[in-house]
């Protein structure tokens, strides 16, 4: 899913089984739900944190992240396992932090996603020369939000 910002306008793409569609809204009418409306086939999108997913739609953190790996190898060329990461690392990860987690749904299905998480030093460090790799996430190089102090 690519995400950028024009002065006010919000612009979303995200790829489905059929094609990569485009919605677009201002973001002053973006109902406070997180919906957008479009026209075309994606007719209803909406944001839903990683649990609400797995409560709402009844399915497993598991096959949640199944479908964000799906998309990373739908979106991304020449991606490998090394820049990916496993399933198993996700899912930990997923347990310990499910409030970094963020699906883009088009009805039941997860056309999108995102992921934030605080990266130790060294990790981060990597980060700024593009050195680090999804694959090297792990929960030992994560730092624990939420609690007191500076990030």
């Amino acid at each position: 899913m690519e995400n950028k910002t024009f002065g006010r306008s919000i612009i979303v793409s995200a790829t489905t089984k059929d094609d990569t569609k485009t919605i677009s809204a201002e973001a002053a009418n973006i109902p406070k739900d997180n919906t957008s409306q479009s026209s075309s086939s994606m007719a209803h999108l909406i944001t839903l944190s990683g649990q609400q997913v797995v409560d709402k739609h009844e399915l497993s953190v598991e096959q949640v992240l199944e479908r964000c790996i799906e998309i990373d190898y739908e979106t991304m060329e020449n991606l490998t396992e090394d820049s990916e990461g496993c399933l198993n690392q996700w899912v930990e990860i997923f347990y310990a932090f499910p409030e970094t987690w963020y699906m883009l749904m088009n009805d039941d299905e997860i056309v999108g996603y995102w992921h934030f998480v605080c990266l130790n030093d060294e990790n981060f460090e990597k980060s700024k020369t593009g050195e680090l790799l999804d694959g090297d996430v792990t929960i030992d190089t994560i730092e624990h939000m939420f609690l007191p102090g500076s990030y």
